[in-house]
């Protein structure tokens, strides 16, 4: 049976470009925190995506789409430095601390489709219609609306957000 190489044996042209993703490690910490304050203003919209008729809507979703996009590169990155060798301690912690912030991201945004969808189908239309920016979400909205009566109530989509971690135990505890 072959033994397997160690990964400083494998010629380049096989590994990964992690580079394309993020620099360095110095430019992932950066991005973290930068997902971090992305995260944090989300919170600031609850209670007021009905303002501006439809522009705070647009504002939040522009918002939402930067840090969850930011957020899964930086899942994607370091999961896969972790992947490189399982037992670097510094890559454990990126990824740990890439994972809470996904977790911290889905608590952030748990207000939103029971929010929404507090507020008159109608007026939703009103608002995609108004403000031309957001044709661009013209599909989740509409999904969303679609979807209505199996939304849960903004109090049952936060335990649901805060207990997402706690349900990856088992997944993790072997990895």
């Amino acid at each position: 049976m072959e033994e397997l190489q160690l990964r400083s044996a494998v010629d380049a042209k096989y590994k990964w470009v992690l580079e394309d993703i993020f620099v360095n490690d110095d430019a992932c910490k950066e991005a973290m925190d930068a997902a971090d304050a992305l995260i944090s203003e989300l919170k600031k919209y609850e209670g007021k995506l009905h303002a501006k008729a439809g522009r705070t809507l647009y504002e939040y979703l522009e918002k939402q789409s930067e840090a969850a996009r930011l957020t899964e590169k930086l899942y994607v990155y370091t999961k896969m430095r972790l992947d490189e060798d399982n037992a670097n301690a510094l890559y454990q912690g990126l990824f740990a601390q890439a994972a809470n912030l996904y977790y911290k991201l889905v608590g952030a945004v748990s207000f939103f489709e029971p929010e929404l969808m507090s507020i008159e189908e109608e007026k939703i239309n009103g608002y995609v219609k108004n403000v031309p920016e957001l044709q661009q979400y013209q599909f989740i909205i509409s999904q969303l609306l679609r979807l209505k009566a199996h939304i849960l109530s903004a109090g049952e989509e936060k335990i649901l957000a805060l207990a997402g971690e706690s349900l990856q135990t088992a997944k993790n505890a072997c990895t």
